[in-house]
């Protein structure tokens, strides 16, 4: 057998469940926040109304108000739900079951319940149902009718229940003044022969369940002949009516990988995925040649990073890729663009998620960009077959007039691409004569400031355009010079000791500086002048705190006999 069927084979089995925890092969009752009985309805009646005239069936309690009817009958107020159900069975001579055949003209179920306890259990299976609904866009709320009692053994005495026929329903509630009503209807999506019963009985018993058309043969008809059909087993046909959560998209699956329906000869894809594939192969768009000529060509209609941007030519390349990346990071949007992509080369392109959300992000963003009308919304809920054909027959028909303005705006987009080129190389582009990048000086400098915090000096560096690496490196290592010396300076014994600065302000620091530098100018002179004293006195200045200086220089002064003309 061929490879690839054998790996295709493995994968359908697990996709089928054989087993009695599958309630389509053993069928069990929902929780009891979930079950509903429906009683005195016929299977055909249900199947009418819902499916042929596509009408909607509401609920109708066992009686409508317990309080009255306890009161009328003499009942204990507070007896339980359970013996009242069978006393009002019983005094009223209703018969629980269901039939095949339609009595009169069906209005609604009746069901075992009272009315407040069915209005809560049909809100659970509406709240539940929609978010389900919400959370995959599937539907798993069905209307089973009818269902094959059955044993493994004609010696077993244990008996399993099936359910046969199965309606896929919507439910809607209606408010009124002080409840809801609740009302259910064919969702238009594929009435279910339980194909796992199909299956079951094939592979177990060798017996083939007979078909059902849908559109062309009676159902009491069918359940005649199935009737028929299991007696020679000792199994019959139960005419019950069950509102239930099934779940069937793993049957659908298991179908549509039916090697019969497949030539796996060509389909080198589906070869990879099933046998794997020892070649390795890295498409970087750092390898091409000519890039910026393929980012004019390639159209896409949403913002795109280099890593998103990669991953579109690759899949335009024809090679197969994984995305991965946690929420946020981009992946619905390179989707998008990657779509856009394909429908501009005529290509057909299915996408397919687990989740509904994943869906409605990439068709909102491709709406936003006028792309609306060439997605399809297949998934089960949103589109009943007569919407879908419909919605294609208005594709088809549409036309669309060709963008007047699309070569002009894309010859200013490649002119600002340009410009954006020139702008990445002037940053890359080394300068001389300190033979580094603009992005390179951007980061010292950030890195300094980052260092320094709020020390920052700002000093004046004359020709700091002219100084090379070799300059650079000069001024570093007298720099380290300077700081070793500071380190080993005996700051204690500085004539400038004692003065204590307090609360010095560092935003004042360049008022400071240019200040110290007009005292520095100050001093300088006075030396001058101090050397020409010392000249004309003879007299040495040894310490500025020596105070007697001063004084000599004082006496001095006033043996002279200045005139005052002078």
């Amino acid at each position: 057998m061929n490879t690839s069927v054998e790996y295709l084979n493995k994968i359908r089995k697990k996709l089928i469940d054989f087993s009695k925890r599958n309630s389509l092969i053993n069928y069990k009752k929902p929780s009891k926040k979930f079950n509903v009985d429906i009683i005195e309805s016929s299977i055909a009646g249900a199947y009418e109304k819902l499916v042929l005239q596509e009408s909607k069936l509401s609920f109708k309690p066992l009686i409508e108000n317990k309080k009255k009817y306890t009161t009328s009958h003499q009942l204990d107020s507070e007896i339980p739900d359970d013996e009242l159900r069978n006393f009002i069975l019983k005094n009223e001579k209703i018969n629980p079951q269901n039939t095949l055949e339609e009595l009169n003209d069906l209005k609604y179920l009746k069901t075992l319940q009272f009315s407040e306890e069915l209005e809560k259990k049909l809100n659970n299976i509406f709240l539940k149902n929609n978010l389900y609904i919400e959370e995959t866009g599937n539907n798993i709320l069905y209307l089973s009718l009818g269902f094959l009692r059955w044993k493994e053994s004609d010696s077993s005495s244990i008996y399993y229940k099936s359910p046969l026929i199965n309606i896929p329903i919507k439910i809607n509630r209606v408010k009124n003044k002080i409840s809801y009503n609740f009302f259910i209807e064919y969702s238009g999506e594929d009435i279910e022969i339980n194909s796992s019963l199909q299956m079951k009985l094939k592979n177990d018993f060798n017996i083939e369940l007979p078909e059902f058309d849908f559109e062309n043969d009676n159902i009491v008809e069918y359940f005649k002949t199935l009737s028929n059909f299991f007696k020679q087993k000792n199994w019959e046909i139960i005419y019950d009516i069950k509102l239930n959560f099934l779940a069937f998209n793993k049957i659908w699956i298991y179908k549509d990988l039916n090697p019969d329906k497949w030539d796996l000869s060509d389909k080198n894809l589906l070869k990879i995925l099933l046998e794997g594939n020892e070649q390795n192969e890295n498409l970087s768009i750092t390898n091409i040649e000519n890039k910026n000529e393929l980012i004019t060509k390639v159209p896409i209609v949403l913002d795109a990073d280099s890593s998103q941007f990669e991953s579109i030519i690759t899949v335009l390349n024809g090679k197969n890729l994984v995305i991965e990346g946690p929420p946020g990071t981009g992946k619905s949007q390179t989707i998008s663009n990657l779509i856009a992509s394909l429908i501009y080369e005529g290509k057909k392109v299915l996408f397919v998620s687990e989740k509904l959300a994943a869906l409605e992000v990439v068709n909102k963003r491709l709406k936003e960009v006028g792309l609306g009308n060439f997605c399809l919304e297949v998934h089960s809920n949103k589109t009943k077959k007569t919407t879908l054909l419909e919605s294609i027959k208005n594709r088809l028909n549409k036309s669309y007039k060709k963008p007047q303005e699309i070569e002009q705006t894309k010859l200013i987009l490649e002119e600002k691409q340009k410009q954006i080129q020139r702008y990445i190389e002037a940053l890359q582009e080394k300068i001389l004569p300190i033979n580094k990048t603009v992005f390179e000086m951007f980061w010292l400098i950030e890195n300094y400031l980052i260092n320094l915090g709020d020390n920052v000096i700002n000093i004046e560096i004359k020709d700091a355009d002219k100084f090379s690496e070799k300059i650079l490196i000069d001024i570093e290592e007298l720099l380290n010079i300077y700081i070793n010396y500071l380190e080993e300076f005996k700051f204690h014994i500085h004539f400038w000791n004692w003065i204590e600065l307090s609360k010095t302000d560092f935003l004042k620091k360049d008022d400071f500086l240019r200040e110290l530098n007009e005292l520095v100018e100050i001093l300088r002179k006075l030396t001058l002048q101090i050397k020409q004293l010392e000249e004309w006195f003879k007299i040495s200045f040894k310490d500025i705190s020596d105070l007697g200086v001063f004084f000599t220089l004082y006496e001095k002064i006033n043996e002279l006999n200045i005139d005052e003309n002078i």
